[in-house]
């Protein structure tokens, strides 16, 4: 996955840098070296190792909740990619151009793509529950292994 994130954001222009680090032994080495101002976390990063150079972290279903850092969290599902996105890992702005959004009588999200070729035509159910705030918000309470 972070790879083809890496891959999207260079494509729109953006300089994109790659690292695993599973002990985060050099984690701080690396980004006081890089100086990103983008960084996104795809695992989790103490919040302390990250630079002053970084203005916004993005996460991806709230992998990681930043108490004092800006934060752009993408709302994904692995078979319809990106559903929208928050700056408060809560209010959610829903991606109404290629998605219609409703709710389950359980409360969960029902998504149905607008542009899929797939007939009949595909709903999925998620497993996270949602509550509308409006007609472009939702408020979800996110199911933690996706789906």
């Amino acid at each position: 996955f972070g790879a083809e994130m890496a891959s999207l954001l260079v494509r729109m222009g953006v300089p994109a840098h790659l690292f695993v680090d599973h002990n985060t032994v050099r984690l701080a080495t690396i980004l006081q070296a890089v100086e990103p101002s983008t960084l996104i976390v795809l695992d989790h990063v103490k919040e302390e190792l990250i630079p002053a150079s970084v203005e916004v972290c993005v996460t991806v279903r709230q992998s990681q909740i930043f108490a004092r850092r800006p934060q752009i969290d993408l709302y994904t599902v692995d078979e319809l990619g990106l559903l929208g996105y928050s700056t408060d890992c809560q209010t959610y702005h829903l991606n109404l151009v290629e998605f219609h959004f409703e709710r389950s009588e359980t409360g969960r999200l029902i998504v149905t793509p607008l542009y899929n070729l797939l007939q009949p035509k595909l709903r999925i159910e998620t497993l996270d529950e949602v509550r509308f705030k409006n007609q472009t918000q939702a408020i979800l309470t996110l199911f933690p292994h996706g789906r």
